[in-house]
Parts: C-alpha cells; sequence; structure tokens
C-alpha cells in the first residue's frame, strides 16, 4: 500500500488541531496579568500557608480576628501598694457552766440568801448569764425576791415579786445578764434572797444555771 500524499490541505489541518489543543493549555497555565479577582475565588482558596509575611495588615482583618505576636520584653516592677490593716486577734472563745438542779430552801428571817451555783473565772472578759427558779407559798401575801450575778461586786440582777397576793402567781423564773473582765481569776456566784422576813413556809430556789463565756472584751455603750 502507498503511504499518503502529504498535502497542503493535511498539514493546515495538522496544524490547526495543534493550536487549537496548545491554545487551551496555554490559557490554564499562562493567565493574564491582573485577571483573577474575589470573583473567580473560591470559598476558602486562600489559607494562610498562602500568605506572604507581612503581605496583610491588621486594619485589613476582620473585627473579632486574632493576631498573635511573639511576646514584648517584660515591663518595669510597678510602685509596691500600702500595706492591709491588721486582722482581729484570735480569741479562744471558752464556755463555762454550773448547774444546780436540786431544790434548795432557804430562811424565812429577814436578808436570808442561797447561794445557786458558783464558777471560778480565770483573768479575762466573759459574758455572764444565769437563770433559776423561785417558788414561795406564802400564806398571806407575795414577797420580792432577787437573783443577782456576783463576785468581787455585782454585775447583774433580776427581781420578781411572788405568792398568794400576786394573784396565785407562786413560782417564777428569774433571769440575769451581764458582763465583767477580770484582771485575776475570780469566783462568780449566782445567788438569790429577798430583803426582809417573811411569812412561812419556806421558799425555794431550784434548777439554777450560770454560764460564763469568753469574749474579746467588754465595753458599755
Amino acid at each position: 500500500m502507498r503511504a499518503p500524499k502529504l498535502t497542503y490541505a493535511n498539514v493546515t489541518a495538522s496544524l490547526a488541531l495543534f493550536v487549537a489543543l496548545g491554545g487551551t493549555s496555554y490559557a490554564v497555565t499562562q493567565l493574564p496579568r491582573n485577571s483573577v479577582g474575589s470573583t473567580q475565588l473560591k470559598a476558602g482558596a486562600v489559607t494562610s500557608g498562602k500568605l506572604a509575611k507581612g503581605s496583610v495588615s491588621a486594619d485589613k482583618l476582620a473585627s473579632g480576628t486574632v493576631v498573635t505576636g511573639p511576646a514584648g520584653p517584660r515591663g518595669p516592677r510597678g510602685a509596691e501598694g500600702p500595706a492591709g490593716r491588721d486582722g482581729a486577734t484570735a480569741v479562744n472563745s471558752d464556755v463555762l457552766i454550773a448547774r444546780r438542779p436540786n431544790t434548795v430552801q432557804w430562811d424565812t428571817a429577814g436578808g436570808s440568801i442561797v447561794d445557786g451555783a458558783t464558777l471560778n473565772l480565770p483573768a479575762g472578759s466573759w459574758l455572764l448569764d444565769a437563770i433559776a427558779t423561785i417558788n414561795y407559798e406564802g400564806a398571806t401575801s407575795s414577797e420580792w425576791f432577787t437573783c443577782s450575778i456576783q463576785g468581787p461586786s455585782t454585775y447583774a440582777s433580776g427581781t420578781t415579786r411572788i405568792g398568794k397576793g400576786q394573784e396565785g402567781v407562786l413560782s417564777n423564773v428569774l433571769p440575769a445578764t451581764g458582763a465583767v473582765t477580770l484582771a485575776a481569776p475570780a469566783d462568780v456566784t449566782y445567788r438569790c434572797g429577798h430583803p426582809s422576813a417573811i411569812d412561812p413556809p419556806k421558799p425555794t430556789v431550784r434548777d439554777v444555771v450560770l454560764r460564763a463565756t469568753r469574749v474579746a472584751s467588754v465595753s458599755e455603750r
């Protein structure tokens, strides 16, 4: 078989096909300058790795974009602040209690006194409170009774009237509350009495409680 004869038409056709195919490749790899804009870029096409260092300034970044750089040198130490206030001095809150639950009688003579309960307190400041139940079944009248917290001096007292003449009030509770600062240890006693002679039967005191609570200080205002 003979080889096809090379003609002008054959050469022209082959050259046209070559130019057509080569032209497409040229269009892809050889883009004209400034021919690509934001419209031609796909979302996410430009990543941080494709940006040259220093190519984007901070004022071009969207609000909220975090920009970090190398830490700068440590600044000088600031002035020292004012000293804080001294805290309160700690105080051990001791609570001492003396009880006398049994019933104790005392005389009907004037000025008769019965000691209900006693505490020996160390030096320091103390809040004192006490209570006792007084009973008197006088035949014809009511009488005044007083219970007080006493030590080197009287710290607190309570007074009430008990007896048949007081509309049948034959028993009452006498509380007393006080405070003291002792320079040295001292006995503190809760005692009850009546100032004048009274009719029989003898009055009684029972359920006596004396309590002392250590505090930081005592001041009267």
